[in-house]
């Protein structure tokens, strides 16, 4: 019950916020935010942090593989907006694989 409330959550968003991302040659939908152009200020300069933190359902990655580390992906906010080339730094996991989380840089 928690998995397919989840999904219907995701589905939601990803009408909601129209972001796309394109993996292994597919375009997909996700929720994500704005990309953050902001870098925080740590003791001895600055410091990269996750430009944006991505949400792709596990359904939508059947018959190609899992993102990972250090790949990259493009991501836009929009179906209209540009693509912009992004590092996946890390993912998250949750309990019941209904979703990934890629928390990204943007490259360049």
């Amino acid at each position: 019950m928690l998995e397919l409330m989840a999904t219907v959550g995701l589905l939601q968003r990803e009408r909601d916020f129209g972001s796309e991302v394109e993996w292994a040659g597919k375009v997909l939908p996700c929720s994500a935010g704005a990309l953050n152009t902001e870098k925080k200020l740590e003791a001895g300069g600055f410091a990269i942090g996750a430009d944006v933190i991505i949400v792709i359902r596990t359904a939508l990655l059947q018959g190609v593989a899992r993102p990972a580390e250090r790949q990259r992906c493009r991501y836009r906010t929009t179906p209209t907006s540009p693509w912009h080339t992004l590092d996946i730094e890390s993912l998250t996991h949750p309990p019941g694989d209904v979703f990934l989380q890629l928390h990204c840089v943007r490259v360049g």
